[in-house]
């Protein structure tokens, strides 16, 4: 079974393109942009992505992408 994470355009930490390319390049790794995640508000505190559905959280961008690796069990 492949992950799918989600991420919204409008939360400034989630914009970089390295991040996304990294994840992206995982043959197992969908990743998707989607305007409005129904996290509203919280784009603009932190950022955060939905990974298969849950809502994993970083304050730095290497923080979030711990976190989603930490999720994902690597």
């Amino acid at each position: 079974m492949g992950n799918k994470i989600r991420f919204c355009p409008c939360n400034q930490l989630t914009c970089a393109s390295e991040m996304k390319e990294m994840l992206r390049s995982r043959p197992d790794t969908v990743v998707e942009d989607h305007k409005c995640l129904n996290f509203c508000g919280q784009c603009l505190v932190e950022g955060f992505a939905l990974v298969n559905g849950r809502n994993i959280t970083g304050c730095t961008e290497q923080e979030l992408m711990n976190n989603i690796f930490h999720y994902l069990g690597e």
